[in-house]
């Protein structure tokens, strides 16, 4: 898997404010702890509403003061939206990706079960 994230990435994680970064790794662990499959959803979940550094995402202003550091300069807002959409691309890609071992385990298993309950009419009848 190859994740093309810019020469540059080094240098805009490191501009970026620490509780952003902080923020981004707690939500990249979730989608992790979420795909997998032995997650239990509703432990997860109350785990999330009990941990006191739980923050709910929301909008917020961007900041363009003129006494902005230049290595935090805010991205205009149709280019926050190209990278919204280029990164969620990417996150589809890995999340399709993860999810194939599973629809092929699942297939069989659904295929197994069909067999069985044919067999099973088959008896019967």
């Amino acid at each position: 898997m190859s994740l093309q994230l810019g020469a540059n990435f080094p240098n805009r994680w490191l501009a970026a404010p620490q509780e952003v970064r902080r923020q981004f790794l707690r939500d990249l662990n979730n989608v992790c702890l979420l795909l997998d499959p032995k997650t239990d959803f509703d432990e997860w979940q109350i785990d999330q509403i009990e941990d006191p550094d739980h923050i709910v995402p929301m909008k917020t202003n961007i900041n363009t003061s003129p006494n902005q550091d230049a290595a935090k300069v805010s991205l205009p807002v149709n280019s926050l939206v190209a990278l919204e959409q280029r990164l969620l691309k990417q996150a589809d890609q890995v999340i399709e990706r993860a999810l194939d071992p599973i629809r092929a385990e699942l297939r069989s298993w659904i295929q197994e079960q069909i067999r069985q309950e044919i067999g099973a009419m088959g008896s019967q009848g």
